[in-house]
Formats: structure tokens, C-alpha cells, sequence
């Protein structure tokens, strides 16, 4: 397998997926090699006949791996258009000739991994980039075939123009992909794209030093940044599972982003124009289109992480309906359907990423949760024209912006409840990051007794003391 001037099936690679790849990639071979013999060596036909035996034989021996058969299959008719000899004429037939032959190889190893189709446009890229950097490498070669270069000539420097563009495409796929084996893969194999198209445009070969450039690449695959944290979600993420504290965190980051976007506001108008288009933007990606602003960290949270989209959408939802209409004293069920929208959403974010489906649990802990932020902040909020506490607070009296500490009390019994049944559900529940999400409750719930003994004073605060006991008890969790 050492043909080729990219990794083919690195060893980190899962070995039930190795050996699915290394026996396609066999074919594969056998295939390209049929359809490059030179004449007189071989005929037309005989190549043709030759490549109809690679798929007979193919038929059987790929037969325990459907994907690796459907990717040879696709790849077949490539092969028989060189093995024609039908060399493309121009910039067009070129680049509709190397996608042919390369990009369901690509997709064959996402597939084969179970990886998410919106990592298709970036494996695209990289397949057509090592095609088109396998011909321009091998023109020598290519004239003993046919007599003349694979590529057209006269579209030479526009195909290679066209390699630093799919090359940064393909940029993002260690970042996105899930399998672990399949991203040091992935990081390996671009940098041998981006070493051989340097090693192209200086007119020299492959080194040693390349090669080594590849093997730090698959050691240490780029990943995203993890946003720095505050508050109790900090105090809580070394006690989540390393893969999942790096999820936990961008979600809190966009959560905190966008509700920063409508709280800030200086401009409304741009601030409501901006949310709609992450909204759009969000429920594309839902319909397998990736589309701008949303950057490869969100991606990633889809692809790789595997978070389900309906929730960050309810929390676009909520933060929009807040931006359009600030809410001004709501009765206690369209309080109760903000808290889920803008905090349940995060809740079932986050529990998404440790594996856990509970929605009561989500529900639960994010009321509880977001109506002690709503304690915390009565005055601020009611500066910006917003006042949380539901009707219901003022009984048969007309809501005002004073004396909303007093109005409070009302809220305390719900959010005891809330706080009440999250408990109980996570005691029930036995999963890795437990203790983590217990810890945020807890935390949470220091800070909501706090305010109800300080009568919802502002500036209220949970101290020092209070997080070292909570980590401190979450640490011995049972």
C-alpha cells in the first residue's frame, strides 16, 4: 500500500473498518491498474474485460461490506473512460473526470464510519485536490500511458489554481469527524496534500521530513479551541468526561452568545436580523445544507458530537420572541415555555452530549435554573424594560417595575419544585458526567438560597465556600 503518495489505512484506524478499506482499496487498485496499462501491452478490450472481471470478482469478495462495493461501483465507469481512452479536452471534463475517480472513496470511508453527509463537501474537496496533485505529479507517467498528459494543458494553471481552495475546504474534516481513527486519517492525509503540493511548486520530490510532517499530523489531529468558561458551568466541567467537556462548553458559548446578542443590543433591528439568520442558518443544517454564519465549532456540535438540532432552535426561538417582544410580567405558562425554550434547550443540549435522553430531567433542571438567574437579575431586567416574574405575582393588581422584591415570594414554591424533582431525577439516573450536572444544580441551588435569605438582593452572589463544598460533594456522588 506504499503506492500511493497519501495514507491509505492507517493503523488507528478501527480494524474492522482497516479491513473493509484495505479490501476495497485492493480493487480499487486492481481496477486503476487495468485501465492505465499502455497499449500495445493491452488492448482496449482486454482492459474493459479486465476491469468487468474486477467487478465480478468484487461482486463476492465486498460483499460483507455493502458500502465498499457501492463506492468500487461508482468508480468502475471512470475506470472504463480511461481505460478508452477518453482523456478530458478541457477545464470542465478535467475536474468532472478527477471527481469521478476519487470522490466516492471519500465518501465510501465516511460512510463506512457513520459519519454525518454534511462532512461530504470537505472529503469532495480533499479527493479532488489528491487527484488532481496525483496527475500534475505524474505527467511523465501519464504520457507512457497515453501518449500525452492526462490533464489538458491549456487548463493546467487553473486546475492548479483551483488546489488552495479545495485544500482549505477540505481543512475542517479532523475538526468534524467523529471516529477518532478516521480523524487522525484525515489530518494525516491533508497534510500529505499540502506537502505534495509544495513539494509540486518547488519542483522537488518527497521527503523524509514530509513524511514525518504527516505522522505528527495523525498524532496530534488540529481540533477546535474549547471556550474559557465562567460561573458554575466552570466550576463543573473537570467533572465531566473529557469527550464531552469540549461540547458542553460550546454549547454554553452560543447559549451565552446569543442571548448576549438580544440583551446588548444597541441596534435591535441588526441584533433580531442577526439571530434570524443563525436561525435559518440552523434549521438548513437540519435539511444536511451547511450554510454561513455558522462556523465549524457549531458544526461540529452536529457531526461530530452528535447533538440533535430541534433544541438549538427552540433557543433561537426563545431568545427572538425576548428581542421582539420583551416580556413584560407573562402569565405562568408562557413564563414556564420561555424557561424551556432558553434553558431546557440547554439542558437537553447538554445531557445529548453525555449520551442521556430525559427531557423531564432537561425540563426540570433548566426551569429551576433559569428562574434563579430571573431572582438574581429583577432589577437589571427591569432597566431594560423586561420583567419576568409571571401576572399571577401581583394578584388582582396591575404589574409595575416596583417593588418587584417583594413580588418575588411568588416564585420561590415553583422553583423549589424544580429544584426538588431535578435532584430526584438525577439520583435516579447512573451515567458519566453525573456528578458534573449534579454539581451545576447544586451550585445553581446554593445561589437561589442565597438570594431568598438575602430577599433577592442584588449583587447576591455564591460564594467561594459554596463551591468548594458543592465540588467537594459531587466528588463522592453516589
Amino acid at each position: 500500500m506504499r503506492q500511493e503518495s497519501f495514507p491509505v489505512a492507517l493503523r488507528w484506524l478501527a480494524g474492522r473498518e482497516r479491513a473493509a478499506i484495505l479490501a476495497f482499496y485492493r480493487f480499487a487498485r486492481a481496477a486503476d491498474d487495468w485501465a492505465d496499462t499502455p497499449a500495445p501491452a493491452l488492448s482496449v478490450e482486454q482492459r474493459l474485460a479486465g476491469l468487468a472481471q474486477v467487478r465480478v470478482e468484487a461482486a463476492d469478495a465486498l460483499a460483507f461490506c455493502p458500502p465498499a462495493l457501492a463506492a468500487l461501483e461508482a468508480l468502475l465507469p471512470a475506470f472504463e473512460a480511461d481505460a478508452r481512452g477518453d482523456l478530458p479536452q478541457d477545464f470542465g471534463a478535467a475536474v468532472a473526470a478527477c471527481r469521478a475517480s476519487s470522490e466516492p472513496v471519500g465518501r465510501f470511508l465516511l460512510t463506512l464510519h457513520g459519519e454525518s453527509p454534511l462532512l461530504y463537501p470537505a472529503s469532495d474537496a480533499l479527493c479532488l485536490a489528491l487527484q488532481l496533485l496525483n496527475h500534475l505529479g505524474d505527467e511523465g507517467g501519464d504520457r507512457v500511458r497515453w501518449g500525452q498528459p492526462y490533464l489538458p494543458e491549456a487548463a493546467t494553471p487553473a486546475l492548479r489554481a483551483l488546489l488552495p481552495a479545495l485544500l482549505e475546504r477540505a481543512a475542517v474534516l479532523p475538526m468534524l469527524i467523529r471516529s477518532p481513527g478516521l480523524r487522525r486519517q484525515a489530518a494525516a492525509t491533508i497534510t500529505a496534500a499540502r506537502r505534495q503540493r509544495s513539494a509540486l511548486e518547488a519542483g522537488r520530490r518527497l521527503s523524509f521530513r514530509d513524511g514525518l510532517a504527516c505522522a505528527g499530523a495523525a498524532l496530534v489531529p488540529p481540533d477546535l479551541p474549547r471556550p474559557r468558561l465562567s460561573g458554575s458551568f466552570r466550576a463543573a466541567l473537570p467533572l465531566l468526561p473529557r469527550d464531552a467537556r469540549k461540547a458542553v462548553a460550546l454549547v454554553y458559548r452560543f447559549a451565552r452568545d446569543w442571548d448576549s446578542w438580544a440583551d446588548e443590543a444597541v441596534d435591535p433591528v441588526a441584533a433580531e436580523a442577526r439571530l434570524a439568520d443563525w436561525r435559518q442558518a440552523v434549521a438548513a443544517l437540519a435539511d444536511g445544507e451547511w450554510k454561513p454564519p455558522l462556523p465549524v465549532s457549531f458544526v461540529a456540535l452536529v457531526t461530530r458530537y452528535r447533538l440533535p438540532i430541534p433544541p438549538f432552535l427552540a433557543l433561537l426561538n426563545g431568545v427572538l420572541s425576548d428581542l421582539r417582544a420583551p416580556i413584560w410580567a407573562p402569565d405562568a405558562q408562557t413564563l414556564a415555555l420561555y424557561c424551556d425554550r432558553v434553558a431546557g434547550a440547554v439542558g437537553e443540549l447538554i445531557l445529548a452530549a453525555l449520551g442521556i435522553q430525559d427531557a423531564a430531567l432537561a425540563q426540570a433542571a433548566g426551569r429551576a435554573l433559569q428562574l434563579t438567574n430571573i431572582l438574581r437579575d429583577l432589577e437589571a431586567d427591569a432597566t431594560q424594560g423586561r420583567i419576568y416574574l409571571p401576572r399571577e405575582a401581583w394578584g388582582e393588581g396591575t404589574p409595575t417595575a416596583v417593588d418587584l422584591r417583594a413580588r418575588a415570594a411568588f416564585l420561590v414554591p415553583q422553583v423549589e419544585a424544580a429544584y426538588a424533582e431535578a435532584f430526584a431525577r438525577l439520583a435516579a439516573h447512573r451515567f458519566a458526567g453525573r456528578r458534573a450536572v449534579w454539581a451545576i444544580v447544586a451550585l445553581y441551588h446554593r445561589l437561589f438560597l442565597r438570594l431568598r435569605a438575602a430577599d433577592f438582593a442584588p449583587g447576591t452572589r455564591v460564594r467561594r465556600g459554596d463551591r468548594v463544598q458543592v465540588l467537594l460533594r459531587a466528588l463522592i456522588l453516589r
